[in-house]
């Protein structure tokens, strides 16, 4: 873990783990927190905002709510979270209900400026997510010289959506997840988002009882 005053080496990436609490049908509150976290990420230099799965519109797969609250990302509700996240100087990963065609997704939406870049929709779901489709595709990003994927939290129980990311190149494996316990890890920091890089792992519980945060540093390196 690198120092909080330090600034990303050339050819690295800061990355913020972020821990709100949880947030259950209230769009406008989620916008809140993740300009909230961006404030203390641009302190800490942080060039990458990580927010668990389905943070935007809260995690629960009741059909009801995913049909009320899901997002096309064509739709003028989608562009003004974009909008609204465009003052955001660091590049934020933010799980979201996406439908497309009448399907629905588990998604972590990637947005820098005010652009969706791209999407990763989870692969692997839970026996409870069946209003979900599964995703069937391991994009890849490249930011400060790094290539990054994700994967969102029952991915990791299979070696395929991380083994994809890697054959890719990538270099750093991020992890959005919604767990239902509290997780006491580094001197009872709490982590809502999992940041893997070279061989550590990060995990959190998004049900926590305060609001905090982590982040670390990758610097690129070939895979030798």
């Amino acid at each position: 873990m690198a120092d909080s005053t330090d600034p990303s080496p050339a050819g690295g990436l800061r990355i913020g783990a972020c821990q709100p609490p949880e947030i259950m049908a209230d769009t406008e509150a989620a916008l809140a927190w993740i300009e909230d976290f961006a404030r203390q990420g641009a302190d800490k230099n942080v060039d990458l905002l990580l927010f668990p799965e389905c943070f935007l519109q809260g995690y629960l797969f009741d059909p009801d709510h995913v049909s009320r609250h899901a997002m096309d990302f064509t739709s003028p509700a989608f562009t003004a979270v974009l909008r609204r996240l465009a003052p955001i100087e660091a590049t934020v990963v933010v799980g979201v209900i996406e439908t497309e065609h009448g399907r629905y997704f588990n998604t972590a939406a990637v947005v820098t400026g005010g652009r969706l870049i791209g999407r990763y929709r989870k692969t692997r779901l839970m026996p409870g997510e069946t209003i979900f489709d599964p995703g069937d595709t391991y994009p890849t990003f490249v930011q400060g010289g790094v290539r990054y994927g994700i994967n969102i939290c029952s991915d990791t129980q299979f070696p395929e959506p991380a083994a994809q990311v890697a054959a890719q190149g990538a270099q750093v494996l991020l992890v959005s997840l919604m767990i239902f316990c509290v997780q006491e890890v580094r001197g009872g920091v709490e982590w809502a988002s999992g940041v893997w890089c070279g061989c550590r792992i990060r995990v959190a519980g998004a049900r926590c009882r305060r609001t905090c945060w982590g982040f670390g540093t990758c610097r690129g390196r070939s895979r030798g």
